[in-house]
């Protein structure tokens, strides 16, 4: 009965690491879809610029 106490500590610390290391991928994607999507949105400004620039 011991040995299974036992793996069953020595597991949950795993699944520990594994859901620490998903979080933080999952937090990088996130902050790189924003870094995107405030390229685009600069880039877009710029082309609104310049088009009202050439009126």
């Amino acid at each position: 009965m011991n040995v299974l106490k036992d793996q069953r500590r020595r597991e949950a610390g795993q699944a520990l690491v594994l859901f620490i290391l998903g979080l933080v991928a999952f937090i990088g994607f996130v902050a790189l879809t924003i870094d995107i999507g405030l390229v685009f949105e600069g880039r877009r400004g710029q082309q609104n610029a310049a088009d009202s620039a050439s009126r």
